[in-house]
């Protein structure tokens, strides 16, 4: 494991911002370097103690739906439609130390 943290990303979504900040994990792999991005990597990275340098395997395994906050306001998201509160897609990742 290279880097893990806050990261930086090209916005493909026309008419908004150049870039958006998103967790990222950067690995050095066989065939180069290469970064994984998601808020689900922060909950595997913290429950498996990984540190920079450590040898990892990393797998994504599915999503799962977790509640939407505003960024700005922290506020919860909610439909107009059905005044519930909207969920978004999360992927659950798989760290495994490698010895």
């Amino acid at each position: 494991m290279l880097a893990w943290g806050e990261m930086e990303f090209p916005n493909r979504k026309a008419g908004g911002k150049p870039t958006y900040t998103s967790f990222a994990v950067k690995l050095e792999t066989s065939t180069g370097e290469r970064t994984l991005q998601g808020e689900g990597l922060k909950d595997v990275l913290a429950s498996t103690g990984c540190k920079i340098g450590d040898r990892v395997a990393v797998k994504r395994l599915h999503k799962e739906k977790v509640p939407a906050f505003d960024k700005k306001t922290g506020r919860p998201l909610m439909d107009r439609d059905t005044g519930l509160q909207k969920l978004w897609d999360r992927w659950v990742w798989q760290i495994n130390l490698v010895h």
